[in-house]
């Protein structure tokens, strides 16, 4: 096994530079302007480039709209959401949340493509339109994103996590030590061989095992913020930390080598000021579905134990 950290991940992944409160994720407005589902086009032919979903430094996720592409319908004001995802946590905590800082305004037309479900119940006053042909737009409204996921994250992305967080709600559920645990989901989904001899081995010296699948969000944020340490398996449920007031004492994530360890986390604990530990004590043994294992869980199970007092 070999512990590794925050500016281990940052060198490989060549994450970008650290961001500052009120840096630059703006809203920004442009006229006439054409919406699609893959991004805008200015009124000039250029292509809006905050409203590309990316991820890494210019790793296209979805592709880039035509710089000729004709609209077919119009409107005359309009919010530029495009890329959501409320089905998956970790994906609706990063990616979804990072477009919504704005939606705090008037009524307007919110243009998406994917779920937006989560989002509208936070700002029930806007008209959610589903994305399907182009829309010419004489008044249109771009946030920069606050989070890129393996990129960047602005500090407002926290602040805007941590007003989810409070309006969830938090339950006061105070444990020293919490294990997320991810056994109780199906082996297709990023399954962990080795987690569940390592969750008896840790239920049996008095850890709390903690399955976020099955419990409410405000009872999720009252176990993390309410443990002096926590660990678990790398995966969505530690994305509840940008949700908290309150950090754990000390996060020590059980992961893979640094090339196979997502930098997302150590991006929002940077900003959070988790000097969070990373410990190389896994293995990819299936590629196709991303099942990992871990290679010797008593030897994490002793690490955990001494490490965790």
């Amino acid at each position: 096994m070999k512990e590794f950290y925050e500016s281990d991940l940052f060198d490989v992944w060549d994450v970008g530079a650290l961001r500052t409160l009120n840096q630059s994720p703006t809203l920004n407005v442009y006229t006439d302007a054409t919406i699609t589902k893959n991004g805008c086009v200015s009124t000039d032919g250029k292509i809006i480039e905050e409203s590309i979903h990316i991820r890494g430094a210019n790793k296209l996720v979805s592709g880039k709209p035509s710089p000729s592409v004709k609209a077919t319908h119009t409107s005359e004001r309009a919010y530029y959401f495009g890329y959501s995802n409320s089905s998956h946590w970790g994906h609706y905590l990063t990616e979804t949340v990072a477009r919504s800082g704005h939606l705090d305004i008037d009524p307007i037309d919110v243009y998406h493509s994917g779920d937006i479900s989560r989002i509208k119940k936070f700002y029930p006053q806007h008209k959610y339109i589903h994305i399907s042909n182009a829309v010419k737009c004489e008044t249109l409204y771009v946030p920069v994103p606050t989070m890129v996921n393996l990129w960047n994250i602005f500090p407002e992305h926290i602040k805007v996590c941590q007003k989810i967080g409070d309006i969830y709600g938090r339950d006061f559920l105070p444990n020293k030590r919490v294990y997320l645990s991810r056994t109780t989901q199906p082996k297709h989904r990023r399954w962990t061989e080795g987690e569940p001899e390592l969750e008896e081995l840790l239920s049996t010296a008095g850890w709390k095992i903690v399955h976020c699948a099955h419990l409410s969000p405000r009872e999720q944020i009252g176990y993390i913020e309410n443990t002096q340490y926590l660990t678990g398996c790398i995966g969505s449920s530690f994305h509840n930390l940008m949700m908290t007031r309150q950090n754990p004492g000390k996060v020590v994530y059980l992961t893979c080598d640094i090339d196979n360890t997502n930098p997302n986390y150590a991006l929002h604990d940077r900003i959070l000021g988790n000097d969070s530990v990373y410990l190389d004590c896994q293995v990819v043994s299936n590629p196709s579905n991303r099942t990992k294992k871990i290679l010797n869980p008593i030897e994490v199970f002793e690490y955990l134990q001494d490490t965790c007092i």
